[in-house]
């Protein structure tokens, strides 16, 4: 992601959501260190990286730099069993982040 904007557009939250995927970001500290990270509760797989893409959103001045010419790997694996229930997810992200989920869940905001 690229540094926060400069200059009167800085003082203004962004009011964007972000879909990040964390798996192929890249963020500089202080930034991330403003915002709430991931949820670690969100063990069952599915909603962290949305939900911080949603916080990230609210930083004043966000931007968010894609890179088209940047390459990743992931290294081929089965699924976790850990990941395998990301409806249980959904419910912790209701019940701890309701305006989140009431803005992409239910009001299908993007």
């Amino acid at each position: 992601m690229a540094p926060l904007r400069t200059g009167p557009s800085a003082q203004l939250g962004s009011e964007v959501f972000y879909q990040v995927a964390g798996g192929n970001m890249a963020i500089v500290k202080n930034i991330f260190q403003r915002t709430p990270g991931f949820d670690e509760d969100l063990i069952y797989g599915g909603g962290e990286d949305l939900l911080f893409g949603h916080n990230y959103g609210k930083l004043p001045g966000a931007s968010v730099y894609f890179n088209r010419q940047m390459e990743s790997w992931q290294i081929p694996h089965p699924p976790s069993p850990a990941h395998a229930s990301p409806q249980k997810s959904w419910e912790i992200v209701k019940d701890k982040h309701p305006e989140f989920y009431e803005a992409y869940i239910v009001k299908g905001l993007r």
